[in-house]
């Protein structure tokens, strides 16, 4: 996991004070390839959603995440996190 150190003006790193909550980031030219593919990895949907890997691999083992397999490989459809997203904001009100 990568973890993000805050810096100071000064550019001095405090390692004491280190963003664990941070998920892992992907380079900024796979993120944005991102959108311009119709299934994504699994930990590539868990940053899509800003959650962890295994929380987005509960969700898909539960069905509450739709998926694919091809092969030993799983993948999950571009339009399958935007239902998902808009579910959770539907049962949020």
């Amino acid at each position: 996991m990568t973890e993000a150190i805050v810096t100071h003006r000064n550019g001095d790193m405090d390692p004491a004070k280190t963003d664990t909550r941070a998920g892992p980031r992907l380079p900024l030219s796979e993120e944005t390839s991102i959108a311009n593919r119709g299934l994504l990895r699994v930990d590539e949907a868990a940053a899509w959603l800003g959650l962890g890997r295994t929380k987005t691999y509960e969700l898909v083992a539960r069905g509450k995440l739709p998926s694919v397999s091809i092969g030993r490989c799983r993948r999950v459809p571009l339009s399958a996190l935007r239902s998902f997203v808009d579910r959770l904001v539907e049962d949020a009100v």
